[in-house]
């Protein structure tokens, strides 16, 4: 079957195999330098100085086992830190700064402590964040490990296969629900790069994260997450706020490098519902801070007039869907920078 034609603008995707996102946080990585020695857990952007993520071969850290039943006395302490200067766990960070001066914080409670309960307490909290980290730095081994993979299949682009019919009629939910229109003769259908062999663990996962946009037009000329909601029946979607959701990708999807979306709705907001709260989209970084709507002396407006006048500057009779491939691991999300967009649809 022929791919349709389409505008530079209808996908979007890093083809920088160097960038990972993790949980909406950007981690930059190379393979120039120590793996460890510059592994940052950083959920600042901006940074001088990026982090280095392992690769699939970088020798993994001997992660000693910790028996909280024997940690008794205060010599136990040297143990765990000498662990983790062994694990050379960064302290590049803002967020792991504080998190080692509250460390210290627990350690002077030791010193101070006149009982075997807050001896215990305050160890046991010392190995769990130490804990903690060796999960994270786990966590992102793996996921720098899928995202070399996609990029040694080629390119990982995703992009629209089939687009949503340009225009329909927006339903409300009292409506009941409404798939998009020709739904079953012509679903919206991704086409997605090669992902076979690339998930090396059980308790991963490929999923696709939809969320509803507006359009460019608007004063700001940017694109914000919708007034309307999006949703999907069925094939174990998971709802994610009312403007998004994630769908996984069967066995099936990735062997035939497709997601069909045969129960995808589209529901319109009502006019007293709406939030003038506006939260800008980027596909790289997800969302940005918050834009606060208001307009003059609108306080001498009804909330329906307020309404009307938005439904005219941010143009809410058209939206666009924007897709991502997304990695699943435990209960931890993380994207890959590969998404795509619909073209624009409009209300009729």
């Amino acid at each position: 079957m022929d791919l349709e034609q389409f505008e530079p603008w209808e996908y979007e995707l890093s083809n920088n195999s160097n960038m990972v996102l993790e949980d909406k946080d950007l981690f930059l990585f190379d393979t120039s330098h120590g793996a460890i020695d510059q592994l940052l857990f950083s959920t600042e952007l901006g940074m001088s100085n990026p982090a280095t993520l392992p690769t699939k071969n970088s020798p993994s850290p001997s992660i000693p086992t910790i028996d909280y039943q024997k940690l008794d006395d205060t010599s136990v302490l040297s143990d765990l830190f000498s662990m983790a200067k062994e694990l050379e766990l960064p302290a590049s960070s803002t967020n792991l700064e504080e998190d080692f001066l509250q460390s210290t914080t627990d350690i002077q409670a030791i010193d101070n402590a006149t009982t075997d309960n807050d001896h215990l307490q305050a160890i046991t909290t010392i190995a769990n964040y130490l804990q903690s980290s060796v999960n994270q730095f786990s966590e992102t081994v793996d996921l720098a490990a899928i995202i070399e993979a996609m990029h040694r299949n080629g390119d990982p682009i995703m992009r629209m296969h089939r687009q949503p019919k340009a225009s329909h009629r927006f339903r409300y939910r009292s409506d009941g629900i409404r798939y998009l229109e020709e739904s079953r003769k012509r679903p919206m259908t991704i086409e997605l790069p090669v992902l076979t062999d690339c998930l090396t663990k059980s308790n991963q996962s490929f999923w696709i994260e939809c969320t509803i946009l507006t359009t460019h037009s608007n004063p700001q000329h940017k694109v914000y997450v919708h007034q309307h909601e999006i949703s999907y029946n069925g094939q174990d979607a998971v709802q994610n706020g009312l403007h998004s959701f994630r769908i996984p990708l069967t066995e099936e999807d990735i062997r035939n490098r497709r997601k069909i979306f045969r129960h995808l709705s589209i529901i319109k907001a009502l006019l007293n519902n709406y939030v003038y709260e506006l939260t800008p989209y980027d596909t790289l970084i997800g969302v940005d801070h918050a834009y606060q709507y208001t307009i003059p002396n609108e306080h001498k407006l009804s909330k329906m007039k307020k309404a009307k006048q938005f439904d005219r500057e941010y143009h809410t009779d058209q939206y666009q869907i924007a897709c991502e491939l997304m990695i699943k691991q435990n209960d931890r999300w993380s994207t890959t920078g590969v998404s795509c967009r619909t073209h624009v649809v409009s209300d009729n």
